[in-house]
């Protein structure tokens, strides 16, 4: 089950600002239906240098955790490797010191460093419509795989908990080390593949409030 103040979230409540560019925050401080001590993300777009001490004022208070549950729901293309690492580095201390779980709803896209902030949840939820892009870091302006920042890269996936075996083969097929990507949907990569990175599927099924219809008497 969901609690309500993630089915609010996606249905995007009213959020505050956070100072970063597509970074959302839901608390009870702006909507009173939301419990005291949980908070809601939702990162969009790109990931860029600022989202770590983004993601600490608004979740840290003199070096202590804000709130005992937060969720973080990704619909990122990913970013800079370097501040993946930042933002991932930042929310491994929240999640050291209270509740942490990511989300990517339907239509939403996780990929390249996305999937390391998706990564630090303990509890990862995703949906079966998610789409999931799976790629070797890239220099600026250039789409061939950098050796070096790959490794990297997929060093932090490993360290983060997806299984050696799935990354073995993502260099194996040469998806992450020659120009192009992986692209998969939640449900093939939660069913399809044994990578450790989802943990819980959402259902496909929406239901919604049937509004302008006839009623039959």
């Amino acid at each position: 089950m969901l609690m309500a103040a993630e089915l609010r979230l996606s249905e995007r409540a009213f959020a505050a600002e956070t100072g970063f560019p597509g970074l959302e925050i839901y608390t009870h401080e702006d909507q009173d239906n939301i419990a005291r001590d949980f908070a809601g993300l939702r990162l969009t777009g790109q990931i860029t240098h600022g989202l770590a001490e983004a993601l600490e004022a608004a979740l840290f208070q003199e070096g202590s955790p804000r709130y005992a549950r937060t969720m973080l729901e990704l619909d990122s293309e990913g970013g800079d490797l370097a501040a993946t690492e930042e933002a991932v580095a930042l929310l491994l201390k929240l999640r050291g010191v209270s509740a942490l779980s990511t989300r990517v709803m339907d239509r939403g896209i996780c990929a390249s460093g996305c999937i390391a902030l998706y990564m630090t949840g303990t509890v990862r939820k995703a949906s079966t419509a998610s789409m999931w892009v799976f790629h070797g870091a890239c220099p600026a302006n250039s789409n061939v795989p950098s050796v070096t920042a790959t490794a990297r890269y997929l060093g932090l996936l490993e360290d983060l908990g997806v299984k050696p075996a799935f990354i073995c083969n993502l260099t194996q097929e040469g998806y992450v080390t020659s120009p192009g990507a992986l692209i998969l949907s939640g449900y093939e990569l939660f069913h399809n593949h044994d990578s450790g990175i989802i943990t819980e599927l959402l259902p496909n099924w929406r239901p919604e409030t049937p509004q302008g219809a006839i009623v039959p008497r």
